[in-house]
């Protein structure tokens, strides 16, 4: 997919300039650095301008037909389409190489992730990942049964339950109903492998269940995969598209506010702003260990002591 997208690039933007919005057509790259995600089997098409849009599909499937693929574009089977998220452009059209549209969603998954869910997202998501280990944990329930050890029991339910779920989870700003939500699910996990009653039965503790079983909190393996996901952006070039989403350049790691391409004012939402991932991961970094966000990026060039200071912030965040 990738080799494919590369061989469209050229006539997308001689097409572009030939339209005269050349400037429109590169507005993602020149503000985030990409206009398109590929991954495995996915492409993921990336615009704010919809005439740009057309040309850019247009140059990919015409691409693609050299290699020998075609568009399935059944709107009950057909897994191409178009995620419109601007509310002021109702009639969204975008046509395949026969003149057949693309069907139009609201919500659509793709990388791992539902898009279009917009301030519900991680809720929705970090519940349905819950009800898939859970289901995890039906498939295996021989295992739970055994005469394994309970460390043993452990790891595979870390490798066989938890491995389902993680996935994508690291991604989205860890609020405190989140992370009460998911390390709840994993205390139910290790009561029902130690076959020990809910707390209000038993009266023994999540803390305590956890240290029977020697296993961090599931909140903690995410903060963890949080902390080295920063650092390998904070050791990225200021011009890499991964640094420009989150931060704007040239600022001591400020958050990216991308300005509008319509030279219009945008509408300032009411109440607190959205929660920023990698500032929120900035607070929590420092609510542990006073280290402020320059010093965090100093250490992160040095991969070792970065890695020192992860397992360093992920032991306080759970005792926390």
């Amino acid at each position: 997919m990738t080799a494919i997208m590369l061989d469209a690039r050229e006539a997308y933007f001689r097409q572009c300039a030939e339209q005269n919005f050349e400037r429109a057509s590169t507005y993602m790259e020149r503000h985030f650095g990409f206009q398109d995600v590929e991954f495995a089997d996915d492409t993921n098409l990336i615009q704010t301008h919809l005439p740009s849009l057309r040309v850019l599909t247009r140059c990919y499937l015409r691409e693609a037909r050299y290699y020998g693929f075609s568009v399935n574009n059944d709107p009950r089977e057909g897994k191409f389409y178009i995620l419109a998220f601007h509310p002021d452009m109702p009639n969204v059209v975008v046509k395949d190489l026969d003149g057949r549209p693309f069907p139009v969603v609201q919500e659509a998954n793709t990388l791992g992730l539902v898009y279009g869910r917009e301030n519900t997202a991680a809720q929705t998501l970090f519940r349905e990942r819950i009800g898939t280990m859970q289901s995890s944990m039906n498939q295996y329930k021989l295992v739970w049964q055994c005469t394994l050890p309970v460390n043993e029991k452990t790891l595979k339910m870390n490798a066989l339950v938890w491995n389902k779920g993680r996935w994508s989870l690291h991604l989205f700003p860890m609020t405190k109903t989140l992370r009460r939500s998911i390390d709840a699910a994993q205390a139910r996990f290790l009561r029902r492998i130690l076959k020990v009653p809910a707390a209000y039965i038993s009266r023994v503790s999540h803390k305590e269940i956890r240290r029977r079983c020697s296993t961090f909190r599931f909140s903690t393996f995410i903060f963890r995969a949080q902390l080295r996901w920063l650092g390998h952006i904070l050791r990225t070039p200021a011009d890499d598209p991964l640094r420009r989403v989150l931060f704007e350049p040239h600022s001591p790691l400020r958050p990216a506010r991308p300005p509008s391409m319509f030279r219009r004012e945008q509408r300032q939402r009411v109440g607190r702003p959205p929660r920023d991932w990698a500032q929120s991961l900035f607070h929590e970094i420092y609510q542990l260990t006073q280290t402020s966000r320059t010093d965090l990026e100093r250490i992160a060039q040095d991969r070792r002591l970065f890695h020192s200071l992860v397992e360093r912030l992920c032991a306080l965040f759970d005792r926390t």
